[in-house]
């Protein structure tokens, strides 16, 4: 109900690979009351590879990712920001 794969704090070297993630976050009300909630994939790390993975319908972010040397290819992102704003199929923010 609110955040679909989330691997939030240092995870270097994570493969993420070949998932399907549908309905994150799909209400309001739905998902915890943090900036960072409501993303079909959140993950913070070094070196990180993000492929192949299928996001769909999600609250907020399709994928958000914070860190460095980061691969993100060949992921099929459908119907994003459905509840909040700010946010889009890739982001990152570095604040």
């Amino acid at each position: 109900m609110n955040t679909g794969l989330n691997l939030r704090y240092g995870n270097d070297n994570a493969v993420i690979t070949d998932n399907i993630v549908e309905n994150s976050f799909p209400f309001q009300g739905g998902g915890n009351n943090e900036d960072n909630n409501g993303n079909g994939i959140l993950v913070s790390g070094n070196n990180v590879r993000i492929e192949n993975n299928t996001v769909k319908q999600v609250g907020f972010n399709g994928i958000h990712f914070i860190g460095n040397d980061i691969t993100i290819k060949n992921n099929l992102i459908q119907q994003f920001c459905l509840l909040k704003n700010d946010c889009g199929g890739i982001y990152t923010f570095g604040g």
